[in-house]
């Protein structure tokens, strides 16, 4: 006998009789009701769905033992008469064991591109709080190296030519071959964990080349002529940047993208980014890692030497810095921060003139210098903003050194490499 909620529907008995919820409506153990179920009496499992906006046509079966709910559609683009003769098809499906939900995530699978994950992948950095940089570079190396994959469907790569791409950009270089296959793996391993259905991720075919972390400080010998080199770059802005690079230690990117409003060099204390910043230090608010690594350091006196040096001659060389420390035009003639640390000069014959070492190596030659020294290495983690351990060395967890006491540290290290060279 048909009940409130249970009846032969129809497009008529749905007009009458399949409401939504009231908005004081509440079930026995006093819960808001956001929904309401009406059954068919005719199909077994054949219901309707009613919410606050949405109607939709469902069926509800037992299989292998357990209750599957699977959606139809909503009204009213499925009438009553369309969604029972659905209905009916998956009756016949699931009592011949057939699952439609899996086999909707299994076609979902199928047809997800890599450009589908990419996005995922990227949208989940942000949710993270990324560095923009490392959300742009998923999608520059996959851009770079797997364009041709792009617009095809996930599941299709195959262990096969995941070898066979990383084969083909190591003879270009073992470092980049591995950054792209694992790039590729994160994106991969990001849409397996939305889409059961597909398989294990096809890297697994890959043999990534044998890497060694690279350490190639500059030799204190070798220090006066880097000097020299650095003397012999033309841009002052330029110059001063590869003397920052050297006396901060911080990335590439830090230092580039360094703004006047980052940096305090006044005789107070400063507010910057939301944090108070003593005299004499930097604020970095989004390094590598993202914003929960954000981290202030002191800076040597050699160092506020070049801020306030690059703070009177910015504007004779640009009207306006647009707030850059190391400001640089690009293509278009707009102010931005120099796009790239690294100076190589040729001469007439395609020759390297005094190539001066990559930004990291710089890094690296910070490092060297802070442990010659005697810096602790605690205090070096901090001010190059390295993790610090964890595991078994929980005391380290405990130490903050003050900024006072890493002031002194950081002029120890400048105090050792201006011994090995005129850094001017």
């Amino acid at each position: 006998m048909p009940t409130k909620n249970k009846f032969k529907l129809t497009a008529k008995s749905v007009r009458q009789h399949c409401l939504p919820p009231a908005p004081d409506e509440v079930t026995a153990s006093g819960r808001a009701v956001v929904r309401k179920f009406y059954w068919d009496t005719e199909l077994r499992g054949f219901g309707l769905v009613v919410g606050p906006s949405t109607m939709t046509w469902i069926l509800q079966k037992d299989l292998y033992g357990k209750s599957k709910r699977v959606k139809i559609g909503r009204m009213p683009a499925w009438t009553a008469d369309a969604a029972r003769k659905r209905a009916m098809e998956l009756t016949v499906e699931m009592d011949k064991g057939g699952d439609p939900n899996r086999r909707k995530r299994e076609a979902a699978a199928r047809g997800t591109t890599l450009n589908e994950a990419i996005e995922w992948h990227q949208t989940g950095m942000k949710a993270k709080n990324c560095a923009e940089r490392s959300i742009l570079t998923v999608r520059l190396e996959c851009e770079r190296h797997l364009a041709d994959w792009l617009n095809r469907p996930l599941a299709s790569i195959t262990r096969n030519e995941c070898a066979k791409r990383h084969e083909r950009i190591t003879a270009n270089g073992r470092y980049a071959a591995n950054r792209v296959l694992q790039v590729f793996r994160a994106v991969y391993n990001t849409a397996i964990r939305r889409l059961e259905e597909l398989p294990p991720c096809p890297t697994v075919g890959v043999t990534f080349n044998k890497t060694s972390r690279r350490r190639q400080p500059i030799h204190w010998a070798d220090m006066p002529a880097w000097c020299d080199a650095v003397e012999a770059v033309p841009n002052p802005i330029r110059r001063d940047l590869q003397r920052f690079l050297l006396f901060t230690g911080l990335r590439s990117t830090d230092a580039r993208m360094t703004r006047w409003e980052d940096v305090n060099l006044g005789d107070e204390p400063k507010v910057i980014h939301g944090t108070e910043v003593p005299p004499g230090c930097i604020r970095r608010p989004r390094p590598k890692g993202g914003e929960e690594r954000a981290f202030t350091i002191p800076v040597a006196e050699a160092v506020l030497e070049i801020l306030r040096r690059r703070r009177n001659e910015n504007q004779l060389i640009y009207a306006n810095d647009g707030g850059w420390v190391f400001p640089s035009k690009n293509m278009k003639g707009q102010v931005t921060h120099v796009a790239q640390a690294r100076e190589q000069r040729y001469d007439g014959m395609g020759q390297k003139v005094s190539p001066l070492p990559t930004p990291h190596r710089l890094r690296d030659t910070f490092a060297s210098a802070a442990h010659e020294a005697r810096v602790h290495p605690l205090d070096l983690k901090i001010l190059m903003n390295h993790r610090l351990a964890g595991g078994d060395d929980v005391t380290e967890g405990y130490i903050r050194p003050s900024i006072e006491h890493l002031r002194g540290c950081v002029e120890q290290i400048a105090e050792f490499l201006s011994s090995k060279g005129k850094v001017g």
